[in-house]
């Protein structure tokens, strides 16, 4: 073959393996093309179903905050929050994430492997504000251009959350219930009346004396062993009643252990119909109870037999005292009438005063039995007119409003249940103090009622001499006077006392408010009734 016959053939040879190379560059990108359209399709059918799905899929940056590259839409249905909204503010989905759990998710995310799963919980504010539990199976793997994110789904648990959280909750009230049960030795029971079977614990059979590991009993008065004889056929007389009754039952009775303790139980519960005949209670030791209850009764039996002694001495005492100083006044009066002619000024002054000093000395003793009895006299509550009851004590102070050139300003008191005579003597004491303690011409009072938060509040002020701080507590102690003994018509100092008993009596509070110069404002309330 001649040297241009040999070109022209290997050029051929040439031409044909390009045209093969042609036609397998082709194939090629024809396979590609099936590929990459197939590739697409199937990413569009995985976005399809992750969109409908309930499980929200999710590509995040991994970066702080988590930003979001790539989210489902089921995001909108589970979350309520658009997807346009959170591809557009990468950052809104993980600033959503309770701040504790943010935190943690973090730290897990930081601390994975490339290629490892793992699960995690945590608490996503709803855009409508509602908290939910979201759970996520995810991964950290890294992209073509070696860039670290965290790919995976996300599924709503709230419901079966909450469900978890309720039964910790229970199981956490049953302990409760049963530590406070062991505590306050209560012991529950189930008598299965058409299984004749008693179902109890331990504590049961301690209760009532038999031993802790005590077979199963039969009937409910297998527990009664212990329960002195001529108590325990009332008491099943009692229970038989109760059976035949239904309903809820209530049973008491004594136990001597073996060991000679007197214990006193109490024994409540249900007897129920439904499936099957049975009771369902408890027994619980009363023993502190009753012996405190009958403590108590013992020593209220002894104080009123005291108050009756005390009651009875007071009386006795101040009539026999009475007696001598109205035979010193008398004594003091007939010699200042007899003999006042032959004694000197001073003299005459003397008598006049030993005749004062008893009659201070008298109405001593009767305020002293106003205080006393006030304690142990029972409340006579009953609606009363407080209009009407003022009416009738302004009326009696008459002369001595009068002597003050009074202004009255009065304001309607309504009606309230309580005691009457003694309410009266509130105003009347109050209404008294405010005429005497004033160096005014003119004595102006107000009287009226409030409403407040508290309840109704009653009023009286005066425009009198006013009290100094340091004085407002005091003025309630019984034989407590600001000023001396003769001073504004003198007194015994415990009116006041005497009011603050009385409201007291009626669940009420008494207080104070004054300015020493322009007058003062006492403020009571007198309970609910």
């Amino acid at each position: 073959m001649t040297p241009a016959r040999a070109e022209i053939a290997a050029d051929s040879v040439a031409l044909a393996a390009l045209r093969e190379a042609k036609r397998l560059l082709a194939a090629k990108v024809e396979e590609v093309e099936r590929l990459s359209r197939l590739l697409q399709e199937r990413e569009a059918r995985f976005r399809e179903l992750a969109d409908h799905g309930s499980t929200i899929i999710f590509r995040a940056a991994l970066s702080a905050g988590l930003p979001l590259l790539y989210v489902s839409r089921a995001v909108e249905r589970i979350t309520g929050w658009p997807v346009s909204a959170l591809l557009e503010a990468p950052l809104l989905f993980g600033s959503r994430i309770e701040a504790a759990d943010q935190q943690r998710l973090a730290i897990e995310a930081s601390l994975a492997g490339d290629g490892r799963s793992w699960q995690t919980r945590f608490r996503f504010q709803r855009a409508d504000g509602e908290t939910l539990w979201l759970e996520s199976e995810c991964r950290r793997v890294e992209l073509g251009d070696g860039q670290p994110v965290l790919e995976g789904s996300i599924r709503d648990i709230t419901h079966s959350q909450v469900r978890e959280q309720a039964l910790r909750d229970h199981a956490e009230t049953l302990e409760r219930a049963s530590t406070a049960t062991l505590a306050a030795a209560i012991a529950p029971y189930t008598w299965l009346i058409d299984e004749a079977r008693l179902e109890c614990g331990a504590l049961a059979h301690e209760l009532h004396g038999l031993p802790k590991n005590s077979p199963t009993l039969r009937h409910l008065s297998d527990h009664w062993v212990h329960v002195p004889a001529a108590e325990r056929e009332a008491l099943e007389a009692e229970l038989a009643r109760a059976l035949e009754a239904g309903g809820s039952y209530l049973l008491q009775y004594r136990v001597v252990t073996p060991s000679g303790r007197l214990r006193w139980l109490r024994s409540i519960g249900q007897i129920v119909d439904s499936p099957s005949r049975r009771l369902i209670g408890a027994v619980t030791d009363t023993t502190l109870e009753i012996e405190v209850q009958r403590a108590l009764e013992a020593r209220s039996e002894e104080l009123e037999r005291a108050n009756a002694e005390l009651d009875e001495f007071t009386y006795v005492a101040s009539h026999d005292l009475k007696e001598p100083l109205r035979g010193i006044h008398n004594y003091a009066r007939f010699l200042a009438e007899d003999y006042g002619e032959r004694l000197d000024g001073e003299g005459r002054r003397m008598l006049l005063a030993l005749g004062e000093q008893a009659e201070r000395m008298q109405r001593l003793i009767e305020d002293l039995l106003s205080v006393a009895r006030l304690g142990r006299e029972p409340m006579s509550r009953r609606p009363v007119n407080l209009d009407e009851l003022l009416r009738s004590i302004l009326a009696s102070l008459a002369f001595a409003l009068k002597e003050k050139q009074a202004e009255l300003t009065l304001e309607p008191l309504g009606s309230l249940s309580c005691d009457g005579v003694r309410v009266g003597e509130v105003f009347r004491n109050l209404i008294t103090n405010a005429l005497k303690y004033t160096d005014k011409p003119v004595a102006q009072l107000a009287i009226g009622r409030r409403e407040t938060a508290e309840g109704s509040e009653f009023f009286v002020r005066d425009n009198g001499l006013g009290i100094r701080p340091e004085h407002l507590q005091r003025i309630f102690l019984p034989f407590k006077r600001l000023h001396n003994r003769e001073a504004y018509g003198g007194g015994s100092g415990v009116g006041l006392a005497i009011v603050k008993r009385i409201v007291e009596a009626h669940g009420g509070t008494i207080r104070v408010d004054s300015t020493p110069g322009e007058g003062s404002t006492f403020r009571f309330t007198l309970g609910s009734g």
